[in-house]
C-alpha cells in the first residue's frame, strides 16, 4: 500500500458504530422492559414448584419443566428481590422520563413567553426543585411503606426470610439464572425456525429449477421453441425482402448479399405472431392468384403467341415415341406429415357465418330506405330461425351501437340474450366471440392477458387473440360477448374499457405491458398497447339474481341496457327473411346520415321539453347525471327513429334505463312520494301512456315501497 494512502487512513478518525435510533427511544425501551417483567414474572410462577397461584393451564408447561429438571422452589426472598429490582428500574426510567420532559416544556414555554433560551440558573433551579420533589415523595412512600408493614405485622415474616441472606442471595441467583435460560429460548427458538424455513425455501428453489429445466429440455417445449423461432425467421425474412435487403432482415449490398446478420428476436407475444403470419400467407397467397389472374388476361389479350406455344408444344408431342404402359391402379396418397418445428396458427375466423357471403350479390348496397326497414327485416330473419323478439328491443341494439361500446342485455335466463348478438352477426356477416366471465376475475390481466417472467412471453387470452385480429378485418363486424358478466365486479377487470371508450377513437388504446425501445412486436401492439378498432363492440349479458353482483352506476352510465323480463309468443313477418351483409363502413355511414336528417333529432322546443323532465326528476329524487346521457341520446335517438321508431319510443327507453334505474335500491320515504309526482307530471307533460316503460318502471318501484 502507498505510504500516502497509509497516512491518509491514519489521519482519519475510526469509525464508531452508529447505535439504531429504534433503541434510545424511551417507549421501545419501556415496551421491552415491561415485556421483559411480565416473561420473568411468568417464569417465575412456572418454576416454583410451591406456588398457589400458578392457573390450572400452566400445569402442562409446570410438568414440562419439571421433566426436564428446571423447576426449583422460589422462596419469598427471590419474589422480593425480584420485584425491588425491576421496580428500582421503573422508578428510575419514569423519574427520567419526567424530568426531560419537564425540562423541554420549561425550555419551550420560556423560549413561547420571553424569546430567549434557558438560562443555565434557570435550569440548575429547576434540577434542584424536581429532585427535592421527587425524594421527598419517595420517602413519603417509603415511610407509608413501613409503617404498612408495621401495622400488619410484616417485618418478622421478611426478617424470617432474609435471616440467612447469603443462602437467600444464592437461591436468588439460581433462579434469575434459569429466568434468563428461559428468556434465551424465544430468540433461540426462533432464530431456530428461521433456519428451518430458509433450509424449506432453498429446496423448494432446487426442486423448482429441476423442474424447470426438465420443462425446457422436453420435447414439447424444444418443439413449441422451435416453432416460434420459425416463425421469427420468417417474418424477418420477408421484413428483409420488403425493405430490399438480404438475408434474415441484415444489411445487404444492394445485389441481394447480406453482409450482417441480425440477432434472433425474442417472441414476447407468440399468438399474436402467428395471427400475422397467417394474414401474411392469406395476403402472399392473393397476391400470387391476382399475379396469375393478370397472366392469364394478357395471354388471353394476345392469342398469337398462345398460339405458337400450344402449335411448339403439339410438335414435341409428335415427335415423343407412344408406348402402351400397363394398367396400373392409381396410388393412394398419404396425407402429410405435419411438420412438428410449423408453429400453430389457428384459425380465428372460422366462427364466421358464410350466409351473408352467399347473399352478398342479392343485396344492393345499404341506403337510408333499406336502413328504415333494418329491424322489421332482421325481426323476420329471426321468426325464420325461430327466434322472437319485440321490435323495439331490435331497435334499441342497432341504435345502441351509435351511442355505447358496451352493450348489457339484462333479464331472466333463457329470454334470448346470448342468441340475440350471434344471430345478429349472422345475418349482418360479422363474428361473435363468445367469453365465459370468471368469478376470479379481478383486473385487467384477467381479460388480456399478463406476461410471465418464468417463460419470458406473454400468455395471451383468447379475448386478446381476436380483439387484435379484428385489425385484420376492419369493415366486418366484430362482437365481444361477456357472457355472465356480473358474476365478477364488472368495474374491476372491465375499468380499463369503460375508461377508454369515452375518449376519441384514436385513443382506444389498452396497455398491456412495458417494453424496451426496439422490441419485437406484432404489427397490431403500439408500444406494448392493443389497439381496440372501430368494428369492435362489448356485449354483456348479465343475468339478475343472488349469485351475481349489482351492476353499478359507473357502468350503466357508460353502457347501453336492455331488459328481457318476458318470453315473446311466436309470431310471424311478412317481410325478407334472407340475410344482409352490411359493412363497418356502411353501418357507419347510416349511423352518420340518420344523424345529419333534422326529422330524426329533437327539436329546440322538444329538447326543451325533455331537459325540464330530466331537472324535475333530478330534484325530486336527487340523482346527478351529467352530459354523458344527453351526448348518449343525441346519438341513440336519431338512429332509432331512422329504424322506425318514434322519439318519445326512444326518449322512454333512455328515461327508463338511464335516469330511473338510479333509483334501485333507494328505500328512503320521499321516494315513494316523488314516484308519484313523476307519474302525474308525465301524464301531464306528454300524455298517458306516451311513456309506457317509465311507467312500468314507477309501478315496479312503488310496489317495493308498498
Amino acid at each position: 500500500m502507498p505510504e500516502e494512502v497509509k497516512e491518509e487512513l491514519a489521519a482519519k478518525p475510526a469509525k464508531k458504530g452508529k447505535v439504531p435510533k429504534i433503541f434510545k427511544n424511551r417507549y421501545f425501551i419501556f415496551g421491552v422492559s415491561s415485556f421483559l417483567f411480565i416473561i420473568s414474572l411468568l417464569t417465575l410462577l412456572l418454576l416454583d414448584e410451591s406456588n398457589t397461584l400458578r392457573p390450572k393451564w400452566a400445569d402442562f408447561l409446570f410438568n414440562w419443566f419439571k421433566g426436564f429438571g428446571l423447576t426449583f422452589n422460589v422462596q419469598m426472598a427471590t419474589w422480593l428481590m425480584f420485584l425491588f429490582i425491576f421496580g428500582l428500574f421503573f422508578a428510575i426510567f419514569f423519574i427520567t422520563l419526567f424530568y426531560k420532559k419537564g425540562l423541554e416544556n420549561k425550555r419551550e414555554k420560556c423560549l413561547r413567553r420571553h424569546d430567549r433560551e434557558l438560562s443555565e440558573a434557570e435550569e440548575t433551579g429547576y434540577k434542584i426543585r424536581f429532585f427535592v420533589f421527587t425524594f421527598l415523595a419517595l420517602g413519603a412512600l417509603f415511610a407509608a411503606g413501613i409503617i404498612l408493614l408495621s401495622v400488619l405485622n410484616y417485618w418478622s415474616i421478611i426478617g424470617a426470610q432474609f435471616k440467612d441472606f447469603p443462602t437467600q442471595m444464592a437461591n436468588f441467583l439460581s433462579a434469575l439464572g434459569l429466568i434468563l435460560g428461559m428468556i434465551l429460548i424465544i430468540p433461540v427458538t426462533f432464530a431456530f425456525l428461521l433456519l428451518i424455513f430458509r433450509f424449506l425455501i432453498m429446496l423448494i428453489a432446487i426442486i423448482a429449477g429441476n423442474v424447470q429445466d426438465n420443462v425446457m429440455r422436453s420435447q414439447n417445449y424444444q418443439q413449441n421453441l422451435a416453432a416460434v423461432q420459425a416463425a421469427s425467421n420468417r417474418l424477418q425474412e420477408e421484413a428483409g425482402l420488403k425493405k430490399g435487403r438480404g438475408g434474415r432482415g441484415g444489411g445487404g449490398d444492394g445485389d441481394g448479399n447480406s453482409n450482417a446478420q441480425s440477432p434472433q428476436a425474442d417472441i414476447i407475444f407468440p399468438a399474436l405472431t402467428s395471427i400475422d403470419l397467417k394474414w401474411e400467407e392469406k395476403y402472399a397467397k392473393e397476391e400470387a392468384e391476382r399475379l396469375a389472374a393478370e397472366e392469364a388476361a394478357r395471354e388471353a389479350a394476345n392469342p398469337s403467341k398462345k398460339g405458337k406455344k400450344a402449335k411448339k408444344a403439339e410438335e414435341v408431342v409428335e415427335e415423343a415415341p407412344v408406348e402402351e404402359a400397363p394398367v396400373e391402379e392409381a396410388p393412394v396418397e398419404e396425407a402429410p406429415k405435419e411438420d412438428p418445428l410449423k408453429p400453430v396458427i389457428l384459425n380465428y375466423g372460422a366462427a364466421r357465418t358464410t350466409r351473408g357471403a352467399a347473399n352478398a350479390e342479392k343485396r344492393p348496397p345499404l341506403d337510408y330506405e333499406q336502413f328504415k326497414v333494418l329491424a322489421y327485416e332482421f325481426q323476420s330473419y329471426l321468426c325464420h330461425n325461430k327466434y322472437y323478439f319485440k321490435i323495439n328491443t331490435l331497435r334499441c341494439f342497432i341504435a345502441g351501437m351509435a351511442a355505447a361500446r358496451l352493450i348489457l342485455l339484462q333479464g331472466l335466463s333463457g329470454t334470448g340474450k346470448s342468441t340475440l348478438p350471434r344471430v345478429f352477426l349472422e345475418y349482418v356477416g360479422g363474428d361473435a366471440y363468445f367469453f365465459p366471465v370468471q368469478a376470479t376475475w379481478r383486473d385487467r390481466s384477467d381479460i388480456t392477458g399478463y406476461y410471465s417472467d418464468f417463460t419470458g412471453q406473454f400468455k395471451e387470452t383468447e379475448l386478446l387473440k381476436h380483439l387484435y385480429e379484428a385489425s385484420y378485418i376492419p369493415e366486418t363486424m366484430n362482437l365481444m360477448v361477456l357472457d355472465e358478466m356480473n358474476i365478477s365486479r364488472v368495474e374491476y377487470y372491465f375499468a380499463d374499457f369503460l375508461s377508454i371508450f369515452e375518449y376519441p377513437a384514436e385513443d382506444w388504446v389498452v396497455p398491456l405491458m412495458q417494453v424496451k425501445p426496439g422490441t419485437k412486436l406484432p404489427k397490431y401492439i403500439e408500444n406494448g398497447m392493443v389497439r381496440i378498432p372501430v368494428n369492435t363492440w362489448f356485449v354483456g349479458t348479465v343475468n339478475i339474481d343472488d349469485s351475481t353482483f349489482t351492476i353499478t352506476d359507473k357502468v350503466y352510465d357508460r353502457a347501453i341496457a336492455i331488459d328481457f323480463n318476458e318470453l315473446i309468443l311466436p309470431f310471424e313477418s311478412s317481410y325478407r327473411f334472407d340475410s344482409h351483409p352490411i359493412t363497418i363502413s356502411e353501418l357507419m355511414a347510416m349511423f352518420q346520415e340518420c344523424k345529419e336528417k333534422p326529422e330524426n333529432n329533437l327539436t329546440p322546443a322538444e329538447r326543451k321539453k325533455f331537459l325540464d323532465l330530466t331537472m324535475f326528476i333530478s330534484e325530486t329524487f336527487d340523482i346527478q347525471f351529467g352530459n354523458r346521457i344527453m351526448n348518449q341520446i343525441d346519438n341513440f335517438l336519431p338512429v332509432f327513429v331512422g329504424l322506425g321508431g318514434t322519439k318519445n319510443e326512444a326518449l322512454d327507453f333512455m328515461v327508463a334505463r338511464k335516469v330511473l334505474r338510479k333509483l334501485e335500491g333507494k328505500f328512503e320515504s320521499y321516494i315513494k312520494d316523488g314516484l308519484n309526482k313523476l307519474n302525474r307530471y308525465l301524464n301531464s307533460t306528454y300524455g298517458k301512456h306516451v311513456f309506457p316503460e317509465s311507467e312500468a318502471m314507477i309501478e315496479k318501484y312503488r310496489r317495493k315501497l308498498s
